[in-house]
């Protein structure tokens, strides 16, 4: 019998065992199966900090003990604190990332492949096509400011100045957490911002002078300075075993805005199936541009959303029933 030695792809099954072993935290996990395999640079960074939640899930579980018990635990916590929709779009990176460790260990099988199909089946439910999402009221809006202008601590100072900036730019979670100080610029009347977004695509979004002004009371209450151009534009406010203050991501955004959410409801400030995350400003901002008469090619440049079916469909809320064409008619017709 051959030696297992002299088999085709030994050593480089050894050297793949190697690099597993050499492993110390999911920057290594990723830079190995993750990183370069084709993602966007938004895409990745979106699929990066999946990977990074559930390993936290897992408590650092070696990637090879995971089963498919693990990706479905997971998945059903998910979907308790976003929605469908993201619980399926962190399915899709783990499946990248495992499907990188068989590219790299071809003996090795993914838990993915190993699932029931009724569990496939389950974790590739997304939300319904073609429904639009509730937007705040504008009655709401005013309620969500008055809150945050009542917390005048440090994390109340924080939230303010994110969720300002994320109603005032229709910017997208990922996009927020990436802004850094050099990505502002000074012009009249306000400031502007350039980032990458959706697709890898440059924007530049304009932001209005108190919202900076917001975001760099923040900054400066945090660190006890001014800021510089490499720093964020956004902290967490803690930081744990003398490791250096993190920048805001996904996740702590997510908590921010889900812990504010739960209040405003409590206290009868916004409707209770309101889903409070980035993406609700997002919609409000777009709704609220066009409630206001602001043309809808217009709305389509400022949000960046090239589709005007889909700006429709998914953005654009008005819980009022359409208007009678016939009853226009007649309106513009007596003038």
């Amino acid at each position: 019998m051959e030696p297992i030695e002299s088999m085709p792809g030994y050593k480089k099954m050894c050297h793949a065992f190697e690099r597993l072993n050499s492993v110390r935290d999911i920057r290594d996990l990723e830079a190995i199966y993750l990183r370069g395999d084709g993602l966007t640079a938004s895409t990745y960074a979106t699929y990066r900090q999946a990977v990074s939640a559930f390993c936290e899930f897992t408590n650092h579980l070696n990637p090879l003990q995971v089963t498919p018990g693990h990706i479905e635990q997971y998945y059903d916590s998910t979907v308790k604190r976003t929605s469908k929709d993201t619980a399926s779009g962190h399915m899709a990176a783990l499946k990248k990332f495992f499907s990188g460790i068989v590219r790299e260990i071809p003996i090795f099988e993914s838990p993915f492949d190993k699932m029931s199909n009724s569990v496939k089946k389950k974790i590739s439910r997304k939300s319904p096509k073609g429904k639009t999402k509730t937007a705040l009221t504008l009655e709401e809006w005013e309620a969500v400011k008055t809150y945050l202008k009542s917390d005048k601590s440090l994390k109340g100072l924080q939230n303010r100045a994110m969720i300002l900036t994320l109603y005032s730019t229709g910017l997208r979670a990922f996009e927020l957490c990436n802004l850094k100080w050099s990505d502002l610029s000074q012009d009249e009347g306000g400031y502007h911002l350039k980032g990458v977004g959706k697709g890898a695509k440059a924007f530049t979004q304009f932001l209005p002078e108190t919202v900076v002004t917001d975001a760099l009371e923040a900054f400066t209450v945090r660190f006890k300075r001014k800021p510089r151009g490499e720093d964020s534009l956004f902290y967490s406010l803690e930081s744990y075993h003398g490791k250096p203050a993190a920048p805001m991501c996904k996740s702590t955004l997510w908590v921010r805005l889900r812990d504010i959410g739960k209040e405003l409801k409590e206290q009868g400030k916004i409707r209770k199936e309101i889903e409070f995350s980035a993406h609700l400003f997002r919609r409000s901002f777009i709704t609220h541009l066009n409630k206001k008469g602001v043309d809808i090619k217009t709305i389509s440049h400022g949000a960046r959303v090239s589709d005007l079916g889909g700006l429709y469909n998914h953005y654009i809320d008005n819980p009022e029933p359409p208007q009678n064409i016939n009853k226009l008619i007649l309106q513009e017709v007596a003038r």
